[in-house]
Formats: C-alpha cells, structure tokens, sequence
C-alpha cells in the first residue's frame, strides 16, 4: 500500500507543478495572482526535486519561506511600505530590466548582443518582466529563489568536504544568516553573483575528482557568467 501511495504522490507532484505553471501564464495581468503562483511554483518543484523527509528539503523550504516573510515586511504598509519604491542600486537594475523586456517583447533580440557584456544582469532580470508584467517584486522573488538554491551548493560542498552533519550545519547557518535574509530580496545582482560563485566551487570540485570535457564545459560557462556580472563601471 505504501509504495502505491509513493507512486500516486510522485505522480500528484509533478502535476501540482504543471497546474501552477498553467496558473502562473493565466493569472495575467493580476499582479497578486502572479506573484502567488510564482512563489508557489518553486514550491513545488522542491517537492519534485526531493522527497519531503530529505534533510536537504527540509533546509531549503525553511530558507525560501523565510525570506518570502522577510519580503513580505519589507513590502507591508505596516511597516514601510517599499513594494513601489525602488532604493539605490535597484532604480538602474529596475529600469534596465524594463528597457530589455520591452526590447524582447518587440523581437529586437540583436539589440541585446551590444549590451550582454556589460548589462547581462539586467537582461537576466528583464526575462520575468517579458513574461508576466512589470511587476518590481518578482525580481526580488526571483533572487529569492536564486538565493535558496545556492543553499542547496553550500550543502553539496560541505558534504563532499566534512560530511552530512557538517553540511547541515552549513545550511541552516546560512538559511538564517541576517544579511542573506535583508540583502538577498532586493533587485540587485548579489544573489546571482554568490551564486555563480558557489557553483564555480562546486564545479572545480567535482572537476578534480573526474575530469571531462562537460565539467570543463559547466566550469567554462560558469566563469564567464562570473565575468559577466562584473561591476559595470
């Protein structure tokens, strides 16, 4: 019985996933709806990716639903309402990414060849404004999720250096560390960036383990994304 109820749940989850994705397209152009299904969509593919029991599941749930509420507070009139006000850095990320999605809405795809070396974040950010609308709050949802996922890298180096309890450690030191929670749910590239830089280590790991053209490759695209998103000056 146990293992027809496994199959029934691997089989509901994926579909769970598919009907949010739906959801997410339709929802347009409802801002609310949107940004509901998009948290949720990420939602379930960690229910896709790993079984609820995995230590690893447990860390990264935590991690994303934290830092969705920090969100929230930042952007609740109760206490400062910053849901359309955009600070410092995030005014040139913000209008970046809305020249670009309107450049990919319009098919001007060569547009972005002169702009990638210098401008690849905002063209990076500009890919959910294309699809759902400018909506500022999906690019920190969207770093949000970029955050969570660099967890799941810390974990892997730790495990591959230390062990699990070594690992589990490192993950939930970083799920509650104060300034990935404030910092890493802005509009601003230093989610991305952390999170190429980790992966890069991950991938230099497992490259001196097992030597390949495709790690070489993964390890290749990953420091050119790291040179990429370069400080533009």
């Amino acid at each position: 019985m146990s293992i027809v109820l496994e199959q029934i749940w691997i089989k509901l989850r994926w579909v769970f996933l598919g009907l949010c994705l739906l959801a997410l397209f339709l929802a347009r152009p409802n801002q609310e709806l949107v940004l509901f299904f998009f948290c949720l969509t990420f939602i379930c593919f960690l229910l896709c990716r790993w079984h609820p029991s995995d230590p690893i599941f447990k860390i990264l749930l935590v991690s994303y639903l934290l830092r969705l509420l920090m969100l929230y507070i930042r952007t609740s009139p109760w206490f400062v309402s910053w849901s359309n006000i955009i600070l410092g850095d995030e005014i040139g990320y913000e209008a970046g990414a809305a020249k670009y999605a309107s450049m990919l809405r319009a098919g001007n795809f060569g547009g972005f060849l002169g702009d990638i070396r210098y401008y690849t974040y905002h063209i990076i950010i500009s890919i959910p404004y294309a699809l759902f609308g400018r909506i500022p709050n999906l690019i920190r949802v969207f770093n949000a999720i970029i955050n969570t996922i660099t967890i799941y890298y810390i974990y892997l180096i730790a495990n591959k250096l230390f062990g699990q309890k070594a690992a589990k450690m490192a993950g939930w030191v970083y799920c509650f560390w104060p300034s990935t929670l404030f910092s890493f749910i802005s509009m601003c590239r230093d989610a991305l960036t952390l999170f190429a830089v980790v992966v890069f280590i991950w991938l230099s790991i497992k490259l001196m383990e097992e030597k390949s053209l495709y790690g070489f490759v993964k390890l290749g695209l990953c420091a050119l994304l790291l040179y990429l998103l370069r400080c533009v000056t």
